[in-house]
């Protein structure tokens, strides 16, 4: 514990910030979205690293988009079953 303290301590504020604000997020969700997130979470370290860096990327690019059209994919992503999303995932992931 004292580790992490002193880890914290040494933070840039900008991540500090970051940090107290994923925090926060995950404390808003529920449990069943917190499962969600587990299970995305190793999913995504069972990709390659090529993998994940195309991921990240597409993700970056989403973010640009304008909150309406964003919600929109959304919308999409969410309709979709857990097997297609991760064949689109595996396809442009990968």
């Amino acid at each position: 514990m004292l580790e992490r303290a002193q880890h914290w301590v040494n933070e840039p504020p900008a991540r500090r910030e970051k940090i107290r604000q994923r925090i926060a997020a995950w404390q808003a969700m529920t449990p069943a979205e917190r499962q969600q997130a587990r299970a995305n979470e190793r999913m995504f370290r069972q990709l390659s690293p090529e993998q994940r860096a195309r991921l990240h990327e597409t993700f970056e690019r989403f973010q640009q988009l304008p909150p309406e059209q964003r919600q929109q994919l959304m919308q999409k992503w969410h309709s979709l079953p857990p097997a297609q999303r991760r064949q689109w995932i595996m396809k442009h992931g990968g």
